[in-house]
């Protein structure tokens, strides 16, 4: 999430930064998605049960996605 973050953040020689609170938020939508396919591994190896390890993943990887759609509908051009 920290890269993700930095990344956004700094300006290059094509681009400016991005606003700080909007890097967070790409950064919380990226870590909800990885945080997602660890939940799902993990439930699903120690219950043995496959519906839980999907239900489990579908919820924080559905929110995820819904963060990270809301960001890319609504940004702006950042070219220079």
């Amino acid at each position: 999430m920290i890269v993700t973050y930095s990344v956004l953040t700094r300006e290059t020689s094509q681009k400016y930064a991005m606003n700080k609170v909007r890097a967070i938020f790409y950064a919380i939508g990226f870590g909800l998605i990885l945080f997602s396919l660890f939940v799902a591994f993990t439930s699903g190896f120690a219950t043995g049960e496959m519906f839980i390890a999907i239900s489990s993943f579908m919820v924080f990887f559905l929110v995820g996605i819904g963060l990270l759609l809301g960001l890319l509908f609504t940004g702006t051009d950042r070219k220079k």
